[in-house]
């Protein structure tokens, strides 16, 4: 009895990955959102439940393709990049993984066209700073960025989803203070703040790097905060170089 269990496993098994001679060929193009350039060198990913069964990378041309047995299941095909995914012209342009996902049935049809549109990320400065309350490391709720107010919990939120998306990316947090702050390190204690919230949510502490810039680099000038006319205006002032700015430093491994 139990070794006709063990041949109906087998055949189980068999049946799941290479029951059936027919081949599905799942194949497309990776191209910039920015201006439909061709992208080499974009890790594209099938995956069963929480395997992945198949890898491969885009060519110069930015095109891919799979070939897999057919079987009665779904598959999952999506995208990573690496400090290689790129377009042919922009040596210094990465880019972010696509949040396209792709489920498809093995059994519908012989062969698939799934294309990828990947979002450009230059190697600097992304999103708008995070602020501080006063000689603290908590958070303002808002900040006011190109004339709207974003909710300090949306610009965390962004940064992590970022982050989850392109699981190589390495940021580096710049945290800052200003000229009437007196606490020793807020500058620091503040970039590993963020760090430690991100961490909480799942984000690994080697893909962050802290640094803490004390009170050099202000946006607003000492001078131009004291000729402001009320105290409110000061403070208003004054809090914009209370900060952690996100720059990332690499898209992949070196």
């Amino acid at each position: 009895m139990r070794r006709n269990q063990y041949i109906f496993i087998i055949f189980l098994f068999s049946n799941y990955f290479f029951g059936q001679n027919e081949f599905v060929e799942i194949k497309g193009n990776v191209y910039s959102q920015k201006n439909n350039e061709p992208i080499r060198n974009a890790e594209l990913n099938i995956k069963i439940n929480d395997s992945i069964i198949l890898k491969t990378i885009s060519n110069d041309r930015g095109e891919y393709s799979f070939s897999i047995k057919k079987f009665n299941g779904f598959v999952s095909v999506y995208t990573n990049v690496t400090k290689d995914t790129k377009t042919g012209l922009r040596k210094r342009e990465g880019f972010l993984a696509s949040k396209t996902l792709y489920k498809i049935n093995l059994l519908e049809k012989k062969n698939f066209i799934l294309d990828f549109e990947l979002t450009p990320g230059i190697i600097g400065y992304i999103l708008p700073p995070l602020l501080f309350q006063y000689n603290s490391t908590q958070l303002v709720p808002k900040v006011y960025y190109i004339n709207d107010s974003i909710l300090t919990s949306k610009i965390v939120e962004e940064l992590y989803e970022i982050l989850l998306d392109n699981p190589k990316m390495v940021i580096e947090l710049n945290g800052y203070m200003s000229e009437s702050e007196k606490l020793e390190n807020l500058s620091l204690l503040r970039s590993k703040y963020l760090a430690e919230e991100l961490v909480k949510k799942g984000i690994s502490s080697n893909n962050i790097k802290c640094i803490g810039l004390g009170k050099s680099q202000p946006l607003i000038s000492n001078e131009m905060i004291k000729k402001a006319k009320s105290k409110s205006q000061k403070e208003k002032l004054d809090s914009q170089n209370r900060r952690v700015t996100f720059r990332v430093l690499e898209f992949g491994d070196n």
